[in-house]
Protein backbone atom coordinates (compact mmCIF):
# COMPACT_ATOMS: atom_id res chain seq x y z
CA UNK A 1 0.00 0.00 0.00
CA UNK A 2 2.91 2.21 0.83
CA UNK A 3 4.33 1.85 -2.35
CA UNK A 4 1.16 2.50 -4.37
CA UNK A 5 0.91 5.58 -2.09
CA UNK A 6 3.92 7.14 -3.72
CA UNK A 7 6.75 6.76 -0.56
CA UNK A 8 9.94 6.12 -1.20
CA UNK A 9 11.52 3.01 -1.40
CA UNK A 10 14.35 1.41 0.68
CA UNK A 11 17.03 1.79 -1.47
CA UNK A 12 15.95 5.51 -1.80
CA UNK A 13 15.19 5.88 2.23
CA UNK A 14 18.77 4.54 2.79
CA UNK A 15 20.69 6.91 0.12
CA UNK A 16 18.47 10.44 1.44
CA UNK A 17 19.52 9.04 5.21
CA UNK A 18 23.56 8.61 4.24
CA UNK A 19 23.26 11.82 2.39
CA UNK A 20 21.81 13.39 5.75
CA UNK A 21 24.22 11.24 7.75
CA UNK A 22 27.15 13.35 5.74
CA UNK A 23 26.15 16.55 6.73
CA UNK A 24 26.77 15.84 10.12
CA UNK A 25 29.76 17.12 11.68
CA UNK A 26 32.22 14.38 12.83
CA UNK A 27 32.92 15.85 16.44
CA UNK A 28 29.15 15.88 17.07
CA UNK A 29 28.41 15.46 20.52
CA UNK A 30 25.51 13.45 20.44
CA UNK A 31 24.14 12.91 24.20
CA UNK A 32 24.61 16.88 24.49
CA UNK A 33 22.60 17.34 21.12
CA UNK A 34 19.81 15.14 22.61
CA UNK A 35 19.76 16.37 26.09
CA UNK A 36 19.38 19.85 24.36
CA UNK A 37 16.97 18.70 22.12
CA UNK A 38 14.75 16.83 24.79
CA UNK A 39 15.09 19.88 27.35
CA UNK A 40 13.33 22.20 24.47
CA UNK A 41 10.58 19.67 23.83
CA UNK A 42 9.62 19.59 27.10
CA UNK A 43 10.03 23.40 28.22
CA UNK A 44 7.63 23.65 24.85
CA UNK A 45 5.26 21.02 26.35
CA UNK A 46 5.45 23.66 29.52
CA UNK A 47 4.43 26.08 27.31
CA UNK A 48 1.91 24.22 25.89
CA UNK A 49 0.56 23.65 29.03
CA UNK A 50 0.64 27.21 30.22
CA UNK A 51 3.19 27.27 32.76
CA UNK A 52 5.41 30.16 33.38
CA UNK A 53 8.84 30.20 31.81
CA UNK A 54 10.23 29.98 35.78
CA UNK A 55 9.30 26.55 35.57
CA UNK A 56 11.15 25.96 32.51
CA UNK A 57 13.99 25.27 35.30
CA UNK A 58 12.98 22.08 36.15
CA UNK A 59 13.51 20.17 32.74
CA UNK A 60 17.54 21.72 33.01
CA UNK A 61 19.40 18.40 34.15
CA UNK A 62 19.32 17.59 37.64
CA UNK A 63 22.82 16.99 38.02
CA UNK A 64 23.95 20.57 39.22
CA UNK A 65 25.69 23.51 37.58
CA UNK A 66 28.28 22.03 35.74
CA UNK A 67 27.12 20.18 32.29
CA UNK A 68 29.95 18.08 32.60
CA UNK A 69 30.71 15.76 35.31
CA UNK A 70 33.66 13.80 34.15
CA UNK A 71 36.25 13.51 36.49
CA UNK A 72 38.31 11.39 34.31
CA UNK A 73 40.13 14.18 32.68
CA UNK A 74 41.96 14.74 35.72
CA UNK A 75 44.82 13.37 37.35
CA UNK A 76 45.98 12.52 40.98
CA UNK A 77 44.97 15.00 43.43
CA UNK A 78 43.09 16.94 40.87
CA UNK A 79 40.87 14.14 40.26
CA UNK A 80 40.77 12.98 43.96
CA UNK A 81 39.36 17.03 44.26
CA UNK A 82 36.61 17.10 41.52
CA UNK A 83 35.41 13.29 42.71
CA UNK A 84 34.93 15.04 46.54
CA UNK A 85 33.42 18.72 45.17
CA UNK A 86 30.86 17.42 42.42
CA UNK A 87 33.34 18.73 39.74
CA UNK A 88 32.38 22.29 41.04
CA UNK A 89 28.27 21.94 40.92
CA UNK A 90 27.41 24.13 43.64
CA UNK A 91 24.00 22.75 44.04
CA UNK A 92 25.20 19.41 44.37
CA UNK A 93 27.97 20.12 47.00
CA UNK A 94 25.40 21.74 48.82
CA UNK A 95 22.79 19.33 48.55
CA UNK A 96 25.17 15.90 49.08
CA UNK A 97 27.36 17.60 51.77
CA UNK A 98 24.30 18.91 53.74
CA UNK A 99 22.31 15.22 53.40
CA UNK A 100 25.82 13.61 54.42
CA UNK A 101 25.84 16.22 57.68
CA UNK A 102 22.31 15.32 58.43
CA UNK A 103 22.54 11.43 57.79
CA UNK A 104 25.62 11.54 60.01
CA UNK A 105 23.59 13.36 62.73
CA UNK A 106 21.06 10.94 62.76
CA UNK A 107 23.53 8.00 62.72
CA UNK A 108 24.84 9.92 65.84
CA UNK A 109 21.83 9.76 67.84
CA UNK A 110 21.31 5.90 66.74
CA UNK A 111 24.11 4.99 67.54
CA UNK A 112 24.44 6.28 71.21
CA UNK A 113 23.26 3.87 73.18
CA UNK A 114 19.92 2.55 70.75
CA UNK A 115 21.66 0.78 68.03
CA UNK A 116 22.49 -3.47 68.17
CA UNK A 117 25.56 -3.19 66.59
CA UNK A 118 28.63 -2.35 68.30
CA UNK A 119 29.87 1.19 67.65
CA UNK A 120 33.27 0.05 65.87
CA UNK A 121 31.00 -1.75 63.16
CA UNK A 122 29.62 1.52 62.79
CA UNK A 123 32.76 3.16 62.13
CA UNK A 124 33.82 0.49 60.15
CA UNK A 125 31.28 0.63 58.26
CA UNK A 126 30.99 4.38 57.83
CA UNK A 127 35.01 3.98 56.25
CA UNK A 128 33.96 1.30 53.84
CA UNK A 129 31.35 3.22 52.43
CA UNK A 130 33.45 6.55 52.06
CA UNK A 131 36.43 4.43 50.41
CA UNK A 132 34.28 2.77 48.43
CA UNK A 133 32.56 5.73 46.63
CA UNK A 134 35.63 7.55 46.30
CA UNK A 135 37.42 4.22 44.85
CA UNK A 136 34.51 4.10 42.84
CA UNK A 137 34.68 7.89 41.05
CA UNK A 138 38.28 7.50 40.78
CA UNK A 139 38.42 4.33 38.91
CA UNK A 140 35.04 5.42 36.88
CA UNK A 141 35.59 9.29 36.40
CA UNK A 142 32.53 10.53 38.71
CA UNK A 143 31.91 12.49 41.46
CA UNK A 144 29.96 12.84 44.20
CA UNK A 145 29.08 10.98 47.76
CA UNK A 146 25.60 10.20 47.54
CA UNK A 147 26.43 6.69 47.58
CA UNK A 148 27.87 7.52 51.43
CA UNK A 149 24.75 8.99 53.14
CA UNK A 150 22.92 6.10 51.36
CA UNK A 151 24.32 3.43 52.55
CA UNK A 152 24.63 5.16 56.02
CA UNK A 153 20.62 5.98 55.34
CA UNK A 154 20.53 2.19 54.78
CA UNK A 155 22.60 1.00 57.79
CA UNK A 156 20.50 2.82 60.41
CA UNK A 157 17.38 1.24 58.67
CA UNK A 158 18.83 -2.47 58.75
CA UNK A 159 20.27 -1.64 62.63
CA UNK A 160 16.33 -0.89 63.28
CA UNK A 161 15.30 -4.60 62.00
CA UNK A 162 18.13 -6.34 63.90
CA UNK A 163 16.27 -8.44 66.97
CA UNK A 164 16.69 -6.45 69.44
CA UNK A 165 16.68 -7.32 73.39
CA UNK A 166 12.78 -8.33 74.24
CA UNK A 167 13.19 -5.39 77.05
CA UNK A 168 14.81 -2.83 74.54
CA UNK A 169 12.69 -0.75 72.83
CA UNK A 170 13.77 2.28 70.23
CA UNK A 171 12.99 5.23 71.65
CA UNK A 172 10.83 7.55 69.17
CA UNK A 173 13.54 10.31 68.64
CA UNK A 174 15.66 7.26 67.00
CA UNK A 175 12.81 6.29 65.01
CA UNK A 176 11.76 9.89 63.97
CA UNK A 177 15.17 10.33 63.29
CA UNK A 178 15.64 7.27 60.64
CA UNK A 179 12.39 7.42 59.54
CA UNK A 180 13.34 11.25 58.36
CA UNK A 181 16.57 10.09 56.72
CA UNK A 182 14.80 7.22 55.29
CA UNK A 183 12.53 9.95 53.45
CA UNK A 184 14.62 12.48 52.99
CA UNK A 185 17.42 10.57 51.00
CA UNK A 186 14.19 8.23 48.87
CA UNK A 187 13.47 12.00 47.64
CA UNK A 188 17.52 13.12 46.67
CA UNK A 189 17.09 9.89 44.72
CA UNK A 190 14.33 10.13 43.04
CA UNK A 191 15.36 13.71 42.41
CA UNK A 192 18.80 12.78 40.81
Amino acid sequence: EAEEAGSLEAGDLLRKFEALRAEVPANLDEDALISRVATAWIAKQLTCLGLPASAHSLVQPAMGDNADFECSAFAGLGRLACVLDYAGATRDIIINYAMLVVTIACWVVLVNGSSTLPVKWHFAACLFFIVFQVSLCLVLGCSGISIVWNAVAGLMCLDLCLPQQPSQVQPVRVLWAVGSVSCLSFLLDVYY
